[in-house]
């Protein structure tokens, strides 16, 4: 069993907490595609199949999201980022060739999705708020 956790920066605009939660939530799927559940019918509709996992969404407390990402490679989890490049970027080459030529210490994480055995996630994410 897995767990998924996205975690974000703090004072995201709602408008791109959305966004950034929908980014990540399709990075966790192409990381496990076995955590989507099969599509079925029900009364006439078509239902495609959606995470069987519950997300969880909290923001990062005040080490900083940094914080978080250095957690989760040292404790070799696999993990999907959004870099705040993407907001102005209008393809996706473009997006990796602006995060490629930014160096690290200029990065802007707006968020983290990571996804794991649920002991592992909580160890992550343990002293994070809750989104509110």
């Amino acid at each position: 069993m897995s767990s998924i956790a996205i975690i974000l920066k703090r004072d995201l605009p709602s408008g791109l907490i959305g966004n950034v939660c929908a980014c990540l939530a399709t990075g966790i799927t192409g990381i496990n595609p076995d955590i989507n559940g099969s599509d079925f019918e029900a009364h006439g509709l078509n239902y495609k199949g959606i995470t069987k996992v519950p997300i969880v969404v909290v923001t990062e407390n005040a080490l900083g999201i940094d914080e978080v990402l250095k957690r989760c490679v040292k404790r070799k989890m696999d993990f999907v980022l959004y870099d705040g490049k993407a907001i102005k970027e209008r393809s996706y080459s473009n997006y990796m060739k602006v995060v490629k030529l930014n160096p690290p210490e200029k990065r802007e994480i707006l968020g983290i999705g990571v996804i794991g055995e649920p002991d592992r996630v909580r160890k992550i994410i343990g002293d994070l708020p809750l989104l509110r």
